[in-house]
């Protein structure tokens, strides 16, 4: 139908570095449900990337494919791994990862992206807020904090914003690890 001889079009013109008529191919041919031919397509442009920023947006691509077109979150889970595994505070893929585990229930992967965006966010509330979830999910089943969260919580000490609950905590983890300069 239409759809056929608009991808017919776009694939004359979509050869080479044309990255708008390439973006148009795969619009058309997932609306022509060939979502396996645009998924084919972005692993080898992920094959043929060199450069680490290359790489990136060819993950981000297929990751994107996966979890908008294909609804296998699984399969974009993958992705968001492997550019954590190029860039490791790509905070997109952690929101993501972030958003996969809360809804899968993972509370120990959860614990340890919420570990990571402690490490890399920016607005020191933010990172206040993502360290007090990471001491709660290391508590859950346990009922003590235990190293991890006690890195987490002075992490957040020297990075987030201090308020009451983290200044207790963090007094606390301190005096568990015998470092008192976490608190100066």
């Amino acid at each position: 139908g239409q759809l056929g001889k608009a991808a017919a079009i776009y694939r004359e013109h979509a050869s080479g570095e044309d990255v708008v008529a390439r973006r148009g191919l795969d619009r058309v041919e997932i609306a022509a449900g060939e979502v396996a031919r645009v998924g084919a397509r972005r692993f080898q442009e992920l094959r043929d990337a060199r450069a680490l920023g290359t790489r990136v947006g060819a993950l981000e691509a297929l990751a994107d494919l996966d979890l908008y077109e294909r609804h296998d979150a699984n399969a974009a889970v993958v992705s968001f791994i492997a550019i954590l595994e190029i860039t490791k505070d790509h905070i997109p893929s952690l929101r993501q990862l972030e958003r996969h585990y809360m809804d899968q229930g993972r509370l120990a992967d959860l614990a340890s992206v919420e570990h990571e965006l402690v490490n890399y966010l920016a607005d020191p509330q933010d990172v206040t807020a993502h360290a007090r979830l990471c001491a709660r999910l290391s508590l859950q089943g346990t009922g003590a904090l235990g190293e991890f969260a006690d890195d987490v919580l002075i992490r957040a000490g020297e990075r987030g914003e201090m308020d009451l609950w983290l200044a207790r905590r963090l007094i606390a983890a301190a005096r568990r690890v015998d470092n008192p300069a976490a608190v100066a």
